[in-house]
């Protein structure tokens, strides 16, 4: 596999792990697709494997059961914009806790443990805040 496939090919798995019921994507089907796709090897027609879920996909599409991933899919958005929020409230809480020690300490809070512990639960809420976005545009 090329170094710039690996982001798609994982997007793609993840794809399979959520979707996979609604697709009927089998155990082992989707890591058989990214093998038959990013192999070393010309494929010259469309492996068995890879043409079973475009007609699974297409099936899915004709037979209206889109329904059940769009609940799908609402139901992940609603989770990230949950996890979104809380780590937004814990930033901003953690921060207003940052300016209360300041303010006690007349502005210096450089060396205080308790101060680098806020700092960095301030930093780690912005990467979970960070991460869910960053989930959100890509699957939702």
């Amino acid at each position: 596999m090329q170094p710039e496939d690996v982001g798609a090919a994982i997007q793609f798995l993840e794809f399979c792990r959520s979707f996979g019921e609604i697709f009927q994507i089998r155990k082992g089907q989707s890591e058989k697709i990214v093998k038959d796709i990013t192999g070393d090897r010309q494929l010259r027609e469309v492996s068995s494997v890879v043409a079973e879920l475009h007609t699974n996909l297409l099936s899915v599409i004709e037979n209206g059961n889109y329904k059940k991933l769009r609940t799908r899919i609402e139901a992940r958005e609603g989770v990230v914009r949950q996890k979104i929020r809380a780590a937004t409230e814990k930033e901003k809480e953690l921060k207003e806790r940052q300016n209360d020690m300041a303010k006690t300490m007349g502005g210096e809070i450089t060396g205080n443990e308790e101060a680098n512990n806020i700092f960095c639960q301030i930093k780690e809420a912005k990467e979970v805040k960070q991460a869910a976005m960053k989930g959100m545009w890509q699957y939702g």
